[in-house]
């Protein structure tokens, strides 16, 4: 009866936060029976034992995520990674959760670069959401907007 009542708590728990975030990609482990949640995006901002991580859900156009994650590794802003938390994640705007696992998805060293560019230069921008990045004919194309305030994207070309 204790692990149908858990089961049933799970599956309710994955429900309510996939209606809230539909960014999150969410499992059950199979041999805990433990809901493990996951994102992946870019690292936009690094304070002391926190760096928010961003993403953008290219499928529908005003979906995003901006998720404060409580970890001490020490990950370069640019970086793109798949975030695996540990238990709950509050739903503040940032929302904040605590890394389980950070695993650091092989961009290349000049988006990274870029990313780092972009950020230093609008620093004004409080939590930068990334729609595209792409090199185009040793061209980088960027289109971000600012999630905070919601203002209009902002593109622009940056020559490699």
């Amino acid at each position: 009866m204790n692990s149908v009542l858990k089961l049933i708590l799970a599956i309710g728990s994955i429900i309510a936060l996939t209606a809230c975030n539909s960014d999150y990609s969410s499992r059950i482990n199979s041999n805990s029976n433990e809901v493990v949640y996951e994102l992946i995006g870019y690292v936009v901002k690094s304070e002391s034992g926190k760096m928010l991580v961003t993403s953008y859900n290219e499928e529908k156009s005003s979906d995003y995520e901006a998720i404060w994650v409580l970890s001490n590794s020490n990950i370069e802003i640019g970086n793109k990674v798949k975030i695996a938390f540990n238990g709950e994640i509050a739903t503040s705007d940032p929302a904040y959760g605590e890394a389980k696992r950070i695993d650091i998805i092989n961009e290349s060293n000049e988006q990274v670069k870029i990313i780092n560019k972009v950020i230093n230069k609008y620093k004004g921008i409080q939590i930068p959401i990334f729609k595209s990045i792409n090199l185009v004919d040793q061209e980088w194309n960027v289109i971000l907007f600012d999630a905070k305030t919601r203002e209009k994207e902002i593109q622009f070309t940056i020559k490699e």
